[in-house]
């Protein structure tokens, strides 16, 4: 009879550490399916703004980019964030977005300034872009970035 009880609770002995493997393979597997779930969940990197990346080039603060100054270093920095936003090619933009966004009227709304201050910067800039390197090669990256989608535009 004991050799009997032997054999059974080597048995069942048995059983339960294959029970445990298994267990511990399905609870590893759903550590791993959970975190997966989790690394799905977290948001993105987010991209930087191409008001940022101005901003960095010519040295000032973000909130001084549309304060209502004459100042040198602010106009040009305006000038060229205009400019980029209204010259932009994004592969694949709607073209009802792109009409939004080359609007002069609109995008002076979005700088507080007249449609009038939009074709002005555009022209300076255009012509900084043909004499400078300075802004040859900074318009030149933005634009290659934002075409990367590695820049965001605002929308409009």
């Amino acid at each position: 009879m004991e050799t009997i009880n032997s054999v059974l609770d080597n048995d069942k002995i048995d059983l339960l550490e294959e029970s445990k493997i298994k267990l511990h393979s399905r609870i590893a597997s759903v550590r791993d399916y959970g975190n997966f779930i989790i690394s799905m969940n977290k948001p993105p990197k987010p991209k930087p703004i191409l008001k940022k990346e101005v901003c960095d080039a010519f040295g000032i603060s973000e909130e001084d980019i549309f304060k209502k100054t004459r100042e040198r270093k602010i106009c040009n920095a305006r000038q060229v964030y205009v400019y980029i936003i209204k010259t932009a090619n994004i592969p694949g933009e709607d073209p009802k977005c792109k009409s939004r966004r080359t609007n002069l009227v609109r995008l002076g709304r979005h700088i507080s300034r007249d449609h009038a201050t939009i074709i002005h910067s555009v022209k300076v800039v255009q012509n900084y872009y043909d004499t400078e390197v300075f802004y040859k090669e900074l318009i030149d990256r933005l634009q290659n970035e934002i075409t990367q989608k590695r820049i965001v535009i605002p929308k409009l």
